[in-house]
């Protein structure tokens, strides 16, 4: 099963997590100072993202997130911000509603909630706030299906048929009393774009793709395996999967 380190080319024995953790930081692109402390962020050129979080006087190692740098967008409304405290004490989530309106019943097409791996980079008291958001799928499952024809076939038998382009934010169903929603999505797509990378540390290929769904675009890593290597331009993918953001947050002109 795929992991969000494993999507992404890292693959290997647990001891080997330290050297990843060291490489990223000897490497280091980028770092941004906050009030809750320091990311020291490794940009690899092949869209691979590491964001160590540290102490910023000490400069104590507090935990890493990773990202996938891609090419997707979507217009959204940031409507709220919780800390992840399982996952670091500098890791947080947006819950947002994509393709944000004014009108009628709805804020937006449907809500989502996402992993940002620079939480606290962001102006966290400012919400909401109308942004894009390039987001990052990390599949917990995934089937890839030749073309509509074949994926529109496999639903027929199905209780609950999902469209060839859909989202359904998971993560906000069945939420433990005093947890916060998960960074989760079921999801179809068109596959737009498709891609075989190598990880620059392991040397391991993995693939990326460009998923059209509703509400926008998505970027999908994964690892190789007969399954995922039938992701092809004009597939349709059917994924579970855990969701990372990167937000531009340039103020957007709605129409």
């Amino acid at each position: 099963m795929n992991t969000r380190l494993s999507s992404i080319g890292f693959k290997g024995e647990t001891a080997q997590l330290f050297e990843w953790i060291d490489h990223a930081y000897r490497h280091l692109t980028e770092r941004h100072a906050t009030a809750a402390g320091d990311y020291a962020v490794w940009k690899s050129g092949t869209g691979i993202e590491w964001w160590t979080q540290l102490e910023s006087d000490s400069l104590r190692f507090i935990d890493f997130q990773t990202h996938f740098a891609g090419k997707s967008s979507m217009a959204i409304r940031i409507v709220s911000a919780f800390q992840r405290p399982e996952l670091g004490s500098m890791t947080g989530a947006f819950h947002a509603w994509v393709n944000p309106s004014d009108d009628g019943d709805s804020p937006g097409d449907f809500p989502i909630v996402f992993d940002a791996p620079d939480f606290y980079r962001h102006d966290l008291a400012g919400l909401p706030i109308e942004c894009r958001v390039q987001l990052a799928a990390f599949p917990v499952s995934l089937d890839v299906f030749e073309n509509e024809a074949v994926y529109e076939e496999s639903q027929r038998e199905r209780e609950t048929k999902l469209a060839s382009q859909a989202l359904i934010p998971a993560g906000l169903f069945h939420v433990e009393e005093g947890k916060s929603p998960r960074s989760e999505a079921i999801f179809s797509g068109r596959v737009l774009e498709a891609y075989t990378r190598t990880n620059p540390v392991t040397n391991i290929e993995f693939i990326s793709a460009v998923i059209e769904t509703y509400g926008g675009t998505i970027d999908l890593i994964t690892e190789i395996n007969p399954e995922t290597d039938r992701i092809k331009t004009g597939a349709i993918v059917l994924v579970e999967a855990v969701m990372t953001g990167a937000i531009d947050a340039s103020p957007l002109a709605w129409a």
